[in-house]
């Protein structure tokens, strides 16, 4: 099996307004297909496009769960839980060797060593333990033959565990499957999607993502059949959908909100996003790396035209605030739902919104053009999505992207909090 190395892109800052003149293309189909956006559907129901949760119930009911509100469809779903089924059972944790720990995992990216749902090995084993562990440090203790094995010492993780390592593992497959930084499988989630039957899912799987010469037919493609006669039409693909957690409080968003948000920014459903981005006087750029969405003019643009009665003005990225009516009011300080501009206008400079501060913690919405996301993704700067979401500590650089600590806000008059609800919950 030939083994992709991932490479994640040098992160340029560079957000740049559109050149005079330029007028916008027609949103279609092309256009969505041409950034990426594999799950466009524009008739398609909400829950299609949102981050998918883990549902109540056993392995099996939480994992199709997972994959039909990721928008994968049930032939498809039974055909990489048939997979699942062989490789590993449905353990998350299972190792094919009994003496090994996550260090040896990660530092040798030999074979015969595979872990998890898929049975990951060589360089992919590396890589998605290195993606779990960047989580959390403390799942490292779990990457462990003791919870791995078969052997008569194997322990059973702690119910929240096992949902987390579900949840990343299944995070991952998708995004091995999908065009993006992680893509090294990037032709597998549409093909298993143009699967006609739970056991033509199951070889494409079988051949395309775990790379096997074994043929079609067989015990992958068994299970798939059987998993999908239990299974389909009995689980919905809107359980468990993210509903926001409540109301927007003075705060803003919680991480959560606003790892939604900034999704559901990506996903553009039915051309929304796109829409606001070009509605004010001004009018980015969308010669970047991911399109049009993954300009941080884009973004600020978006939230200034969508959520408040301001008018984007158009401008770099260093420019927003101070192009904005004279008469929006103007600070130094951070506060929620305001939109900054730092940089010099030799560099671009960056912009991007204050979507909530809780204390001395600040979260921000981000897209840049150097970033090379589009589409959804799944809210953080690794997703892969056309925009992401930063925190940190106010006065920390990390949280504002761009290596600085932004002076110029603008606070944004009649932004409404049920409207930021609704987008979130998919009914705005």
């Amino acid at each position: 099996m030939v083994i992709k190395k991932f490479r994640l892109a040098v992160l340029s800052l560079l957000c740049v307004s559109l050149i005079t003149g330029q007028i916008a293309n027609a949103l279609d189909y092309e256009f969505y297909s041409g950034n990426d956006i594999t799950l466009y559907n524009p008739d398609g129901a909400v829950c299609d496009e949102v981050t998918s949760v883990l549902d109540a119930g056993s392995q099996q009911e939480k994992i199709w769960s997972w994959l039909r509100n990721k928008g994968m469809s049930e032939q498809g779903t039974a055909g990489i839980m048939g997979n699942m089924q062989v490789e590993s059972g449905f353990n998350p944790f299972r190792l094919q060797v009994t003496t090994e720990n996550f260090e040896t995992l990660v530092s040798n990216s030999g074979y015969n060593k595979a872990f998890g749902l898929v049975q990951w090995d060589g360089g992919r084993r590396v890589e998605v333990l290195k993606y779990i562990a960047k989580s959390n440090e403390s799942y490292k203790q779990y990457v462990s033959s003791k919870y791995g094995s078969s052997a008569e010492s194997y322990l059973e993780a702690p119910a929240d565990i096992n949902d987390t390592f579900l949840t990343l593992e299944l995070e991952y497959i998708f995004r091995e499957s999908n065009p993006g930084p992680y893509g090294s499988r990037p032709t597998v989630w549409k093909e298993m999607l143009a699967s006609d039957s739970p056991e033509s899912a199951a070889d494409k799987f079988e051949e395309i993502f775990e790379g096997s010469i074994r043929g079609a037919g067989g015990p992958h493609s068994d299970a798939a059949r059987q998993i999908f006669d239990n299974f389909t039409g009995k689980v919905s693909t809107c359980e468990g959908q993210y509903n926001g957690n409540g109301t927007v409080d003075q705060g803003g968003l919680t991480y959560d909100q606003a790892k939604q948000f900034m999704m559901n920014y990506g996903a553009n459903r039915s051309g929304d996003s796109s829409r606001f981005v070009l509605a004010g006087s001004g009018k980015p750029s969308s010669g970047c790396l991911g399109g049009l969405l993954s300009n941080c003019t884009s973004f600020s643009a978006f939230f200034v035209n969508k959520f408040s009665t301001e008018d984007y003005k158009g401008g770099d990225g260093s420019e927003v605030v101070g192009n904005l009516d004279g008469s929006v009011p103007r600070g130094n300080v951070p506060k929620v739902f305001s939109v900054f501009s730092m940089g010099s206008t030799a560099t671009n400079g960056h912009t991007g919104i204050v979507l909530g501060i809780h204390g001395d913690e600040i979260i921000v919405g981000h897209a840049s053009c150097g970033n090379r996301g589009s589409g959804m993704g799944d809210g953080t700067l690794e997703g892969g999505g056309a925009g992401f979401v930063r925190r940190g500590k106010i006065g920390d650089a990390s949280a504002w992207y761009a290596g600085g600590v932004p002076t110029k806000f603008a606070y944004l008059r009649g932004v409404e909090t049920s409207k930021i609800e609704g987008y979130i919950n998919g009914s705005l």
